[in-house]
């Protein structure tokens, strides 16, 4: 069973569809992520968008089937009744331990709702990986 004031939180970020994210860190199965929570519409047209500027040569087919999801999402939302089952990431970060995943760059990520252990507003605030000079400034006390 999902939280119910998660679940009106993803349903109103649906509803507002292009027009609304939401900086939120949950944990899920031990891992912790932080990141944009946006529409599923939005989510898979960002994926269409990032697809068709790939060179890959797949990106046409892809770009075609994530319009389609959108839309076939689309009119499932239509009822207003129907509450969601996944929560939407943009600009995701994973944390297993102290491990960064991705750790050189932002990514998209789609979660059950029933799956999520805990969450809080706000994006975690990510340090900058220490220089050279600053973990030897550390290590001499200088």
């Amino acid at each position: 069973m999902s939280d119910p004031i998660l679940e009106v939180l993803v349903q109103a970020i649906d509803q507002q569809g292009n027009q609304a994210g939401l900086d939120l860190t949950l944990t899920t199965n031990g891992c912790l992520i932080t990141g944009t929570v946006v529409g599923h519409i939005t989510w898979f047209r960002m994926q269409a968008a990032l697809l068709a500027d790939s060179k890959n040569p797949i990106s046409d087919v892809m770009s075609q089937i994530a319009d389609q999801l959108a839309e076939e999402y689309d009119l499932a939302d239509e009822d207003a009744s129907n509450s969601p089952s996944f929560i939407h990431f943009v600009d995701a970060v994973h944390f297993v331990g102290d491990t960064q995943l991705p750790n050189d760059q932002r990514a998209f990520w789609r979660g059950r709702l029933d799956s999520i252990d805990g969450w809080t507003l706000g994006r975690l605030g990510l340090r900058p990986e220490p220089t050279t000079s600053e973990i030897f400034a550390n290590l001499t006390g200088s």
